[in-house]
């Protein structure tokens, strides 16, 4: 990408570009805080992501959402995800809880996922730093890992699983240390800071993280199928897989999933888990002048391509915070995205 000078009305308050970024560990609360600030005119909103590294399932955030144990088909870090996703929900409570809430925050929708490692916490808000800064806050506060076995509890009967107190406990001890290690947080969309502004925000977000262990370590607990009743088949039996990593994975899902109807896909971790009803129309497509077309259509933006790629993955939860910049080692074009579509459905 190219870079731009900056306009009269900006001039002495540039953008933060490709890789700028800051950091802030002066706290005793957390030993590493990083945000970077990757902007993309092509978005009309802004877009935060805060991750941590604690392993979590989204096979199991897919079955919380949809509310049922028959959505279960993985089970998996059963009691690390469903710690997390009782974090996600006290965070959602707090910033779009109410009407209010959502108004004062600014709050247009939010997302949690499970991407290379990182449980990834998604809010997307009003097109301004100061807006991402405060949901990004907002996130690292409601990360009190000591008062969330209730929540933990309720979410255990959704899915028909009997709840751990140990196991929970265990989980939330992870968490809370995982939290306290290491914070990356990505701001992306239609955002403006220079390098004092990413400063700025490290620093005010890394007072936000407290330490929240429990008072006991307790125990993991190992979770098979066998174990939950009314649990769905294995994902094996409902899904193909075929490798579609990083951004360029985003195209390959998006171009599914934009041209195939039938049940979702699915991205995890560099892997692209396509419905086995979708996958021969799927193939099909992907090797026609439909995904062509696609391609061109998404290069239309030119050099905000890359931007707004960027922006739907970090709304989507769709891939680990690594791969969240505007600068990867090769250069998207037309010809990239359409093998990137074809390589997915070899």
């Amino acid at each position: 990408m190219t870079g731009r000078a900056p306009s009269k009305k900006t001039r002495g308050r540039q953008r933060v570009g490709p890789l700028q970024s800051a950091s802030a560990n002066s706290t005793n609360e957390i030993s590493s805080l990083v945000v970077r600030i990757e902007p993309s005119r092509a978005a009309t909103q802004a877009c935060v992501v805060v991750a941590i590294p604690f392993q979590t399932n989204h096979w199991v955030f897919e079955a919380l959402r949809a509310g049922t144990g028959s959505a279960l088909h993985d089970v998996r870090l059963l009691d690390q995800s469903i710690t997390a996703y009782a974090a996600y929900e006290a965070i959602t409570d707090k910033l779009s809880g109410s009407t209010v809430d959502a108004i004062k925050n600014k709050v247009v929708d939010s997302r949690c996922g499970a991407q290379g490692g990182e449980f990834l916490i998604s809010v997307t808000c009003a097109p301004t730093l100061a807006s991402a800064r405060k949901c990004a806050g907002i996130i690292l506060q409601q990360l009190r890992w000591n008062i969330l076995y209730q929540r933990y509890v309720n979410w255990c009967k959704v899915l028909g699983v009997n709840p751990d107190k140990s196991a929970h406990t265990h989980a939330a001890h992870m968490a809370n240390n995982a939290t306290r290690g290491k914070v990356t947080v990505v701001i992306t969309g239609k955002v403006q800071a220079d390098s004092a502004g990413a400063e700025r925000t490290a620093e005010l977000l890394s007072r936000k993280v407290k330490d929240s262990a429990p008072k006991e370590r307790g125990h993991a607990r190992t979770a098979t199928m066998s174990d939950i009743e009314g649990v769905g088949e294995p994902l094996d039996s409902l899904y193909a897989s075929r490798p579609a990593p990083g951004l360029y994975g985003v195209i390959a899902h998006n171009f599914v999933e934009s041209n195939v109807r039938g049940e979702a896909s699915h991205l995890v971790s560099g892997v692209l888990m396509v419905p086995n009803a979708k996958v021969a129309q799927a193939k099909r497509l992907a090797h026609s002048q439909k995904a062509e077309k696609y391609a061109s259509s998404l290069l239309r933006l030119k050099d905000e391509a890359l931007g707004a790629l960027v922006f739907i993955a970090a709304k989507g939860c769709y891939v680990e915070t690594s791969s969240l910049t505007v600068t990867p080692p090769t250069g998207l074009t037309e010809t990239t995205a359409l093998s990137a579509i074809k390589k997915a459905f070899e």
